[in-house]
């Protein structure tokens, strides 16, 4: 986060950093497991922060609601027991649950490219894990995960390729069901961030001190009112804070999974290459005891606070659905694009958990990654990259042969990254110009039933629909480019921005810019004006006409368009009842 300038009365920008001195005893070799003081201090700080003392996994001293969170039909079926051998044993055993409120930590981290390596659990060898798991057959990772619950005093700890008979499709699916609950349930998540692999390991070589990756920062040292020295280090707001640039440029946050993981767990040790970090809901915290403060002089927020914070926003008399749903397309639903998945289908389930837990503070329904609570906006999303062919298999390093499936309007259905070009300023003052008439999946053309909603906060499937009323304008998307005679060199694919404008003979002058979601030769289309903002600039989906069924027409996105100069009739005349598919 940026203090700006007209604040401190400087001439430039400042990312503005906090340390410690008597945390300065955290600058430690990761190698060696003296480096767990920081792990230690740190897991101590869940006593001081409010919203983190309410969400201990043990059975004392927890909120009611953090209790009810983590029912004990949602427990994992099966821990690694880390202490079943004696509290100095090296082995370990996967043991079954019965159900038991037990406080557990859970790993997250790269599997790698091996489908059932031998450390994982399957029908074949899970009776022998039942009686013992050796230390010495065990990946780097998991061994230091090991290493780690034991410095911490942790004795049980939860790794899918382990507690999951991966062959299995019923455990499989019975305990992917709960993969959302099992990580908020945790007392702790370690993350592997660094690693691409299980073999990867979780510590490093070496340590890097945040200062010495600054440029020429500006160090001003004071005593506290407490006698302990502190210092504030001013440095160019160029300087991307070391956790958030560590931690979000991980081999794990690729990880499409891993972003549910993150979001919902309550606390999390992240073992980066450059030094170890603590993430809770209130903070992060650094190995080296500097912190980065926000624009208030507090710390910044994080990722896995947001689900939590998302329930004490709700209860504020001052409120608003619409910043919460800023939030989740911007911090949530952006972000979660870039991520990978080796089975694309994955994308939508591995959103449910952080869904199910917002859904109640958003009080709205969903489908495909939209809330229907100001629709209008969450339909306003836009590719964020180059266009790719719609036959396009392997986008985002995701599996190959993926290809488009899903709903044209969710964004979850596209293969790329995505974002919203919403003004944080305009949200909820811009005036829709759609009316949400019914959603739901299978045909469209049914009467609505309650199977078709079986819940409100499902993740949605190929048949997902939207009747929507509002206007559908024609249109004509034309090249932006003014010199005609470099079209025959430029690719159709490398039209980042085309253009739109009016059809020949049409009433009043349409000007706009176009990102098409795919790389499509089309011409003549359709659009339908989404909302207007005060300066009267329309945001407005690009639509095609689709025949789905003998005489039974619906409409299919293509792409957004920012209509700039629009005619009277585009924000007047005669609304259609506008079936999206």
């Amino acid at each position: 986060m940026q203090i700006r300038s007209a604040d401190l009365n400087f001439r430039s920008n400042l990312a503005i950093f906090l340390n410690n001195v008597n945390q300065q005893g955290m600058h430690l070799d990761l190698m060696s497991l003296e480096n767990l003081e920081i792990s230690e201090d740190q897991h101590r700080a869940k006593k001081e922060h409010k919203s983190c003392s309410g969400l201990s996994a043990s059975t004392q001293g927890v909120a009611p609601k953090a209790r009810s969170c983590r029912g004990r039909s949602r427990l994992p079926n099966r821990l690694i027991d880390l202490e079943h051998f004696g509290p100095d044993a090296l082995d370990a055993c996967v043991f079954t649950t019965d159900s038991q409120d037990i406080k557990y930590a859970a790993l997250s981290y790269c599997w790698g490219t091996s489908d059932f390596p031998d450390y994982v659990t399957t029908l074949f060898n899970f009776d022998g894990k039942i009686r013992v798991l050796r230390y010495a057959d065990m990946p780097r990772t998991i061994q230091h995960a090991f290493q780690i619950c034991r410095q911490l005093k942790l004795r049980y700890l939860w790794v899918d390729a382990m507690c999951i008979i991966q062959d299995s499709t019923t455990d499989w699916h019975s305990e992917a069901s709960k993969m959302a609950a099992i990580y908020r349930g945790s007392y702790l998540t370690i993350a592997a961030d660094a690693s691409t692999s299980v073999y990867g390991g979780c510590f490093n070589d070496r340590s890097l001190n945040q200062t010495e990756q600054m440029y020429k920062p500006v160090r001003i040292d004071h005593r506290l009112e407490d006698g302990r020295r502190s210092s504030i280090f001013f440095s160019p707001a160029t300087y991307q804070n070391m956790a958030h640039a560590t931690i979000g440029g991980s081999p794990l946050s690729k990880r499409g999974w891993a972003f549910q993981e993150r979001a919902l767990s309550p606390r999390i040790l992240h073992y980066t290459f450059a030094q170890l970090f603590w993430e809770c809901c209130e903070t992060y915290e650094a190995e080296d005891g500097i912190r980065l403060l926000d624009e208030s002089w507090g710390p910044v927020r994080t990722l896995c606070g947001f689900v939590e914070s998302a329930a004490q926003i709700s209860n504020n008399p001052q409120y608003s659905r619409d910043l919460l749903l800023l939030r989740w397309y911007r911090d949530i639903a952006e972000p979660y694009s870039t991520r990978r998945f080796t089975v694309w289908s994955d994308r939508s389930i591995a959103l449910t958990g952080i869904v199910e837990a917002l859904g109640p503070s958003i009080n709205a329904e969903y489908i495909g990654g939209i809330w229907m609570h100001s629709l209008e906006y969450g339909l306003g999303w836009k590719r964020n990259g180059p266009l790719h062919d719609i036959d396009t298999g392997s986008l985002n390093g995701s599996s190959r042969g993926a290809t488009p499936s899903g709903p044209s309007f969710s964004w979850i259905s596209f293969l790329g990254s995505v974002c919203w070009p919403i003004d944080a300023k305009e949200l909820g003052k811009s005036t829709s110009l759609i009316t949400l008439i019914d959603y739901g999946s299978g045909s469209p053309f049914k009467a609505s039933s309650s199977s078709d909603k079986a819940s409100p906060y499902s993740p949605g499937d190929d048949s997902g629909w939207l009747r929507l009323r509002g206007r559908l304008k024609p249109a004509r998307i034309c090249i932006s480019f003014e010199d005609e005679d470099i079209l025959d060199e430029i690719d159709y694919g490398d039209w980042l921005q085309n253009a739109l404008k009016g059809r020949p003979g049409d009433e009043g002058v349409v000007r706009g810019d176009v990102a098409l979601d795919w790389c499509l030769k089309v011409d003549d289309v359709f659009c339908v004006p989404l909302h207007q903002n005060k300066a009267g600039v329309i945001m407005a989906l690009i639509v095609e006409r689709v025949l789905l069924l003998p005489g039974q027409y619906a409409w299919r996105r293509i792409g957004l368009a920012t209509v700039t100069d629009v005619p009277v009739h585009w924000r007047t005349g005669s609304s259609h009842t506008i079936l999206l598919v």
